[in-house]
């Protein structure tokens, strides 16, 4: 491998690392809702999306203009690699230092989750109204029911302090989901050299 590729990728996968872990660090300290929000997926994307375009782009510059898609998604995968590891580390450090906050994080996620049940409650109601057979109100009562269930094993779930199982399975969730994004961004950000006649 390009020794490019690997300062880049190693470069910024520190920069990844830095970046998710000070918005961990200011989830835990200054605004715990945040954990539990939309917007801490959104914002992790959107963080994940540039540090990944500028670790491409930088390597492009390093290999004078020009990149394969195995040079790209390389560059891409070894900074995710690297930035995801220094977020997982962060947590669990973060959450060992502050137990408390950890337990705030699990009665927010219980909180949330009877929300999402109460709203399912409010759907199931509202898609009764206009059932029109018997059968289709069977159909709407055992899907909302499904639903209900999984409610209730997430909140059994996330009664439970998370283990070095759940930040490993964590970190792999992590690189399959955005090593998809990787694969995209190389193949859009790839620049072949020309031929030479």
């Amino acid at each position: 491998m390009n020794k490019v590729i690997k300062k880049k990728g190693v470069t910024f996968g520190i920069i990844l690392g830095a970046c998710l872990s000070l918005l961990t660090i200011y989830s835990y300290t200054i605004n715990i809702g945040l954990l539990v929000s939309q917007w801490l997926f959104l914002l992790t994307f959107a963080i994940v999306l540039v540090v990944g375009i500028l670790a491409i782009a930088s390597t492009i510059k390093g290999l004078e203009g020009f990149i394969t898609f195995k040079q790209a998604f390389s560059s891409y995968f070894i900074t995710i690699v690297i930035g995801f590891l220094i977020h997982i580390l962060t947590i669990s450090l973060v959450a060992k230092i502050f137990p408390e906050k950890e337990m705030e994080v699990i009665e927010l996620r219980i909180s949330s989750l009877d929300k999402i049940k109460e709203d399912n409650l409010a759907n199931q109601a509202k898609a009764l109204e206009t059932a029109k057979s018997d059968e289709e109100k069977e159909q709407i009562k055992e899907s909302f029911g499904k639903q209900r269930t999984e409610i209730e094993t997430m909140k059994k779930n996330s009664r439970k302090s998370p283990g070095f199982k759940t930040y490993i399975q964590a970190y792999a969730s992590y690189l399959t989901i955005y090593s998809i994004l990787g694969l995209l961004l190389s193949l859009i950000l790839r620049r072949k050299r020309p031929e030479l006649n």
